[in-house]
């Protein structure tokens, strides 16, 4: 957001399939930050309400401006790296995942995994392997430091703009 991009989502993202594309709809304008992250990038506490009683989290209200109004189509998935293996390079690295991976990560990131209906478990698993297909799924390792976080925005954006144009992207 304080790149000028309206925030999507937090941490859920309702997607629809349709007209040969993936859209991602826009969650509630609010963000859940923990107390430190929330005073360093948003200024305080003050208009904060707490998540839940199990976590310290605080839900920060966000400015329509700041918020997505309309759906946007997908252009990519970006996973994390595990913490072992993100601050091995010091830069930011976004490699596109083998058809195997993006599957077990898309499915990785599906909410509610813990429900057991097999007619539900059916069709998740079905729309996990239709956005790993139609998707480019990529994994996203940068050294886990909040200063960083401009780089791998920068990195994110180029990516995509070099996916939309054809063009290979170098490896840092």
């Amino acid at each position: 957001m304080n790149g000028g991009y309206p925030l999507l989502t937090d941490d859920l993202l309702l997607l629809h399939e349709g007209a040969g594309q993936f859209v991602a709809y826009p969650g509630p304008a609010r963000i859940k930050l923990f107390p430190q992250i929330a005073s360093r990038y948003f200024g305080g506490l003050a208009d904060t309400a707490p998540m839940n009683p199990d976590t310290q989290k605080r839900i920060l209200p966000i400015d329509a401006d700041q918020h997505a109004a309309a759906p946007a189509p997908l252009a990519a998935i970006f996973t994390l790296a595990p913490p072992r293996k993100a601050g091995r390079n010091d830069c930011v690295r976004i490699d596109p995942l083998p058809p195997r991976e993006a599957l077990i990560e898309v499915v990785r990131g599906t909410f509610n995994r813990r429900l057991v209906d097999g007619d539900r478990l059916a069709r998740q698993f079905d729309m996990a392997a239709r956005i790993s297909t139609f998707v480019p799924i990529k994994r996203i390792a940068y050294p886990r430091t909040l200063d960083r976080l401009a780089d791998v925005r920068d990195a994110v954006l180029a990516d995509v703009a070099h996916a939309a144009a054809g063009l290979e992207r170098a490896p840092c």
